[in-house]
Protein backbone atom coordinates (compact mmCIF):
# COMPACT_ATOMS: atom_id res chain seq x y z
CA UNK A 1 0.00 0.00 0.00
CA UNK A 2 1.38 3.41 -0.98
CA UNK A 3 0.55 5.78 2.35
CA UNK A 4 2.41 9.15 0.51
CA UNK A 5 3.40 10.95 -2.57
CA UNK A 6 7.08 10.22 -2.29
CA UNK A 7 6.31 6.56 -1.82
CA UNK A 8 4.52 6.46 -4.96
CA UNK A 9 7.51 8.33 -6.75
CA UNK A 10 9.51 5.82 -5.68
CA UNK A 11 7.82 3.33 -7.10
CA UNK A 12 7.15 5.01 -10.24
CA UNK A 13 10.61 5.28 -10.82
CA UNK A 14 11.90 1.68 -9.75
CA UNK A 15 9.49 0.39 -12.52
CA UNK A 16 11.37 1.63 -15.12
CA UNK A 17 7.98 1.66 -17.13
CA UNK A 18 6.90 5.58 -16.60
CA UNK A 19 9.33 8.16 -17.02
CA UNK A 20 9.13 11.31 -14.86
CA UNK A 21 10.65 14.34 -17.05
CA UNK A 22 10.08 18.32 -16.55
CA UNK A 23 6.75 20.00 -17.78
CA UNK A 24 7.79 21.80 -21.20
CA UNK A 25 5.49 24.49 -20.25
CA UNK A 26 4.14 26.05 -16.95
CA UNK A 27 0.39 27.11 -15.99
CA UNK A 28 -0.11 30.71 -16.40
CA UNK A 29 -1.94 31.68 -13.12
CA UNK A 30 -4.10 34.99 -14.94
CA UNK A 31 -3.62 38.16 -12.65
CA UNK A 32 -7.43 40.06 -11.32
CA UNK A 33 -6.79 42.09 -14.07
CA UNK A 34 -6.70 39.27 -16.09
CA UNK A 35 -9.56 37.95 -14.72
CA UNK A 36 -11.60 41.40 -14.96
CA UNK A 37 -11.17 41.80 -18.30
CA UNK A 38 -12.16 38.50 -18.99
CA UNK A 39 -15.29 38.70 -17.63
CA UNK A 40 -16.51 41.61 -19.08
CA UNK A 41 -15.42 40.64 -22.77
CA UNK A 42 -17.85 37.24 -21.67
CA UNK A 43 -20.48 39.77 -20.90
CA UNK A 44 -19.90 41.70 -24.29
CA UNK A 45 -19.94 38.61 -26.07
CA UNK A 46 -23.70 37.68 -24.41
CA UNK A 47 -24.61 40.99 -25.20
CA UNK A 48 -23.99 40.71 -28.80
CA UNK A 49 -26.14 38.08 -28.83
CA UNK A 50 -29.11 39.55 -27.55
CA UNK A 51 -32.13 42.03 -28.55
CA UNK A 52 -32.55 43.56 -25.52
CA UNK A 53 -31.78 43.60 -21.60
CA UNK A 54 -34.97 41.79 -20.53
CA UNK A 55 -33.23 39.01 -17.89
CA UNK A 56 -34.01 35.48 -18.47
CA UNK A 57 -35.59 33.45 -15.78
CA UNK A 58 -36.18 30.20 -14.94
CA UNK A 59 -38.78 28.31 -12.46
CA UNK A 60 -37.60 25.27 -10.67
CA UNK A 61 -39.20 23.04 -7.76
CA UNK A 62 -37.79 23.77 -4.47
CA UNK A 63 -37.23 20.43 -2.67
CA UNK A 64 -36.26 22.84 0.29
CA UNK A 65 -39.53 24.83 0.40
CA UNK A 66 -41.47 22.53 -1.17
CA UNK A 67 -42.66 25.23 -3.77
CA UNK A 68 -42.16 26.73 -7.22
CA UNK A 69 -39.20 29.03 -7.25
CA UNK A 70 -37.71 31.46 -9.51
CA UNK A 71 -34.13 31.93 -10.57
CA UNK A 72 -32.93 34.90 -12.34
CA UNK A 73 -30.07 34.64 -13.97
CA UNK A 74 -27.15 37.27 -12.90
CA UNK A 75 -25.93 39.67 -15.23
CA UNK A 76 -23.80 42.81 -15.03
CA UNK A 77 -27.18 44.74 -15.26
CA UNK A 78 -30.66 44.86 -13.44
CA UNK A 79 -34.00 45.04 -15.26
CA UNK A 80 -35.44 48.43 -15.44
CA UNK A 81 -38.39 49.21 -16.92
CA UNK A 82 -37.65 53.11 -17.64
CA UNK A 83 -34.58 54.64 -19.81
CA UNK A 84 -32.13 53.08 -18.02
CA UNK A 85 -30.16 50.54 -17.08
CA UNK A 86 -28.08 50.32 -14.24
CA UNK A 87 -25.09 48.06 -14.07
CA UNK A 88 -22.09 47.04 -12.01
CA UNK A 89 -18.34 45.05 -12.75
CA UNK A 90 -19.02 41.47 -11.84
CA UNK A 91 -16.12 38.66 -11.36
CA UNK A 92 -17.97 34.90 -10.81
CA UNK A 93 -21.40 36.42 -9.81
CA UNK A 94 -20.32 39.11 -7.52
CA UNK A 95 -19.59 42.66 -7.80
CA UNK A 96 -16.06 44.14 -7.65
CA UNK A 97 -15.93 46.66 -5.68
CA UNK A 98 -14.59 49.94 -7.02
CA UNK A 99 -13.03 52.49 -4.56
CA UNK A 100 -15.89 55.30 -4.01
CA UNK A 101 -18.60 53.77 -5.59
CA UNK A 102 -19.77 52.07 -2.62
CA UNK A 103 -23.62 51.60 -2.83
CA UNK A 104 -23.57 53.46 -6.27
CA UNK A 105 -23.94 51.68 -10.00
CA UNK A 106 -23.11 52.88 -13.38
CA UNK A 107 -25.64 53.58 -15.65
CA UNK A 108 -26.76 54.05 -19.55
CA UNK A 109 -29.52 54.12 -21.47
CA UNK A 110 -31.42 51.05 -21.55
CA UNK A 111 -30.45 49.33 -24.74
CA UNK A 112 -28.22 46.70 -25.69
CA UNK A 113 -25.29 48.55 -28.13
CA UNK A 114 -25.26 51.29 -25.13
CA UNK A 115 -24.66 48.37 -22.77
CA UNK A 116 -21.93 47.38 -24.95
CA UNK A 117 -20.60 50.68 -26.03
CA UNK A 118 -20.05 51.29 -21.86
CA UNK A 119 -18.98 48.09 -20.98
CA UNK A 120 -16.11 48.45 -23.70
CA UNK A 121 -15.19 51.75 -22.66
CA UNK A 122 -14.77 50.53 -18.67
CA UNK A 123 -12.85 47.53 -20.63
CA UNK A 124 -10.75 50.09 -21.98
CA UNK A 125 -9.90 51.69 -19.16
CA UNK A 126 -9.00 48.91 -17.05
CA UNK A 127 -6.81 47.61 -19.35
CA UNK A 128 -4.62 51.28 -19.15
CA UNK A 129 -4.65 50.60 -15.48
CA UNK A 130 -0.75 49.45 -13.90
CA UNK A 131 -1.29 46.01 -12.28
CA UNK A 132 -1.07 47.07 -8.86
CA UNK A 133 -4.08 49.42 -8.64
CA UNK A 134 -6.29 48.34 -5.89
CA UNK A 135 -9.01 47.86 -7.79
CA UNK A 136 -7.28 44.76 -8.57
CA UNK A 137 -6.46 43.59 -5.00
CA UNK A 138 -7.18 40.04 -4.17
CA UNK A 139 -10.04 40.69 -1.58
CA UNK A 140 -12.05 42.01 -4.58
CA UNK A 141 -11.63 38.26 -6.22
CA UNK A 142 -12.34 36.34 -3.10
CA UNK A 143 -9.01 35.47 -3.00
CA UNK A 144 -8.10 35.00 0.76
Amino acid sequence: MVKTNSNLLSLIEKNNLINVIDNEYSFKKKTNKEKLLFSIEKEINLLNDRDNLKLRSKTYFSEKHSKNMVKVENRFWRNSENENVSFNLKYKGKIVPIKGMENKSFSCKNNVETLINSLSMLKGWINDLDDSNGLFDDENFGVK
